[in-house]
């Protein structure tokens, strides 16, 4: 009682150099050169941003990225947002939404990264899906510098505002009993 607990545990024993096994954790951080030689790499000074809105509707999830929308795609992501909440309260559905933006923090620049940006990403839409293999579509172009190569094709919020029978596509393929 009243002992100095700084570099020690409840019981008292030394943490400096240990790991919660109290494993020597000395010399266990080398890494060799040809470790990140096939690596993809993108300059960290690249500037990556977006805004992303998702909906999860039963086991559709769906992402616009806000800063490529103009007024008519906004009108139509927005009804379409309002129309598949009240699908769900008929229906019973799963439905929920959600949003970020990246960077997180304004000038926050040790978070710029394209790695980080991805991550938060893939992270924006685990959450928002709550499945490690959704069914995800993007309705709007997003950051050039995203990976999303595991996603449907649906209807563009564009292809709709110029079409309105992509409109009604969308729909039955989102409401579809077994989709």
């Amino acid at each position: 009682q009243g002992q100095d607990l700084q570099g020690q545990d409840l019981q008292g024993q030394d943490l400096q150099g240990q790991d919660l096994q109290g494993q020597d954790l000395q010399g266990q951080t080398n890494v060799q050169s040809n470790d990140f030689e096939n690596i993809k790499t993108v300059p960290f000074t690249t500037n990556v941003k977006y805004h992303l809105q998702g909906v999860h509707y039963d086991h559709w999830t769906l992402i616009v990225d806000m800063a490529h929308l103009d007024p008519s795609t906004q009108e139509i992501w927005h009804s379409l947002c309002q129309s598949l909440a009240v699908e769900a309260q008929k229906t019973g559905k799963t439905y929920r939404t959600n949003e970020i933006y990246y960077p997180m923090v304004e000038n926050d620049y040790r978070s710029q990264g394209v790695d980080v940006a991805q991550e938060v990403f893939l992270g924006f839409v685990f959450g928002l899906s709550l499945s490690a293999m959704p069914q995800v579509a993007l309705l709007s172009p997003i950051n050039e510098h995203i990976n999303h190569t595991a996603t449907h094709t649906l209807p563009s919020l564009t292809q709709m505002s110029q079409n309105a029978n992509l409109k009604k596509q969308l729909w039955q393929t989102l409401t579809a009993p077994n989709s």
